[in-house]
């Protein structure tokens, strides 16, 4: 039988749940209240409805940042009205931060999801990129996703060619292309909008930007040589192309599940040399 927590931990959790709904509630109030709920997740809707994406600067309301692939590949769920878009993707956006909070119990859980509230009011893709950094250090074709919306976050080839995994870096690299080349095709003039558009605006921090992949590509090989998986977030977290208000901070939901899923990527290679070994 487990033992009942001590009257001092009891109140430390009952301390950081009240903390972190209260946040919540009082995020999720003051979007409302401003009209700005589902802001970001916005910019993605509209894609479905006007073909020039890329007019608005980075920063301001509607500012579509991310390839035409992804914006053809949500193209059928744009097609909803905007309240039904916004309510799934919301919905969609929760489900991602439960899975990768969920390692951490019942007692964390819950109020460290109240605290990404501000990310899903706002609708980015933080959560998706949490799980995809995830589920990439065991399957690298996951990697595609970050190539594909935030250039700067697409660390996972930088960590498998840190470990000289030469399979993988092709594995995590192949799909975006290849998917990029399709799009490409069906719709070129996108395509050279996009590439301008980051030419234009690709770092207006003031060269700030760069500085911070640099790091994060340092991190990123740190993280390979000393087998800390949890610091590949880290770096992500650090290359982020905007640091406007806290999502991206989010980003660190993905800390609890990601040392499981690194250990997990490494005992799949023993399994299968122990299986082929045996006559």
């Amino acid at each position: 039988m487990r033992p009942a927590p001590s009257p001092l931990r009891f109140a430390a959790v009952a301390s950081v749940w009240v903390a972190c709904f209260g946040i919540s509630i009082g995020v999720f109030v003051d979007v409302v209240h401003r009209g700005i709920l589902g802001a970001d997740s916005h910019a993605y809707w509209l894609t479905g409805h006007e073909s020039d994406f890329y007019r608005q600067p980075p920063e301001s309301r509607d500012a579509y940042l991310y390839s035409p692939l992804f914006a053809q590949f949500i193209w059928p769920l744009t097609q909803l009205s905007w309240p039904w878009f916004r309510a799934v993707w919301m919905v969609a956006e929760s489900g991602a931060f439960v899975w990768l909070l969920a390692p951490l119990g019942w007692s964390w859980a819950p109020p460290l999801l109240a605290l990404v509230a501000l990310e899903v009011s706002q609708g980015n893709i933080w959560a998706f990129l949490g799980v995809a950094a995830v589920l990439g250090v065991r399957w690298p074709e996951y990697w595609s996703f970050a190539i594909l919306t935030k250039i700067s976050l697409a660390l996972g080839p930088i960590w498998f060619a840190a470990r000289r995994e030469w399979p993988s870096v092709a594995r995590s690299l192949w799909p975006a292309l290849v998917l990029a080349g399709i799009s490409f095709a069906a719709s070129p003039h996108q395509w050279t909008d996009w590439v301008r558009f980051l030419k234009h605006n690709g770092d207006s921090s003031g060269g700030l930007l760069l500085l911070r992949v640099a790091i994060g590509v340092v991190l990123a090989v740190v993280a390979a040589k000393s087998d800390r998986a949890w610091l590949l977030v880290i770096a992500m977290v650090v290359a982020a192309p905007v640091l406007h208000g806290v999502g991206f901070l989010s980003l660190l939901a993905a800390l609890p599940r990601m040392q499981p899923a690194y250990r997990e990527s490494q005992r799949q290679p023993l399994t299968t040399a122990k299986i082929e070994a045996e006559p």
